[in-house]
């Protein structure tokens, strides 16, 4: 039990191995991080520390070693430094003057993060600088991948097959116009009354054209134009089961 116990060099209290390794034990001084940072800080010990090794040290003599220790620590003066990042004094200990740059972690990353220690790099698409750590990153955010990914630049690109309808559906118009059809409709099919989140079985609401939408290009996007309907009502105005006529297309 000798070896597990030891007395902090700041508060003087005595603290166990625990769960420690034996190479951490061997290096431990303190009993917690609060007691080394304040001894690290130079923060003054208790008095009742203070006193108490004043008893323990009355009439002892002090061997050659703390006596070189103590004049070391009075020669180990503190000063006052600027910090590089927030230009705010403190103070550190002479020897680390020369090391120490930052008044704290805080400030030491906000120095990297601003592309000190990075290298530049070019947007492909917006061509502005960047710098996110990746040194074989070429877009400055996944927006700027997707604009630039288009057309022939995409790896999926096949020499434009996609139909006329298939990119009117994959449109930001499209996504507005069925929305705004939706809203209009309270989600709610016009043909059966079903709402969307009504009954065990979930259906899925569709936006129909009144008019075609390949005949009246024109009125694709009027909201007057659109209805809203249910998967299945959906299916019966257009002569057609929509879930056979989705797993045909799976299958083939």
């Amino acid at each position: 039990m000798e070896n597990s116990v030891k007395q902090c060099r700041y508060c003087d209290k005595d603290f166990f191995k625990k769960y420690r390794s034996l190479k951490s034990w061997s290096q431990a001084k303190f009993c917690s991080y609060n007691c080394y940072w304040k001894n690290m800080k130079g923060v003054e010990q208790p008095k009742e520390v203070v006193e108490n090794r004043a008893k323990k040290l009355k009439g002892k003599k002090r061997t050659p070693e703390q006596i070189a220790r103590l004049k070391k620590a009075k020669t180990l003066k503190r000063v006052l430094i600027e910090c590089k990042e927030c230009n705010v004094d403190f103070e550190v200990i002479i020897t680390a003057k020369e090391k120490r740059k930052y008044c704290s972690q805080n400030c030491a990353n906000k120095a990297i993060g601003r592309g000190k220690y990075r290298t530049i790099l070019k947007c492909k698409n917006c061509k502005k600088d960047f710098n996110n750590g990746h040194l074989k990153a070429k877009f400055c955010s996944l927006g700027c991948r997707n604009k630039w990914r288009v057309g022939e630049r995409n790896n999926l690109w096949k020499g434009g097959t996609s139909s006329w309808y298939n990119k009117m559906q994959a449109s930001k118009e499209w996504s507005e116009w069925r929305t705004k059809v939706f809203e209009r409709d309270d989600y709610t099919c016009q043909h059966c009354g079903y709402r969307r989140g009504m009954g065990f079985r979930t259906r899925f609401l569709h936006p129909h054209h009144v008019k075609s939408a390949t005949q009246y290009k024109l009125l694709v996007f009027d909201i007057d134009n659109g209805l809203t309907l249910c998967h299945s009502c959906h299916g019966k105005v257009h002569y057609r089961s929509i879930v056979g006529y989705r797993k045909q297309r799976n299958k083939n």
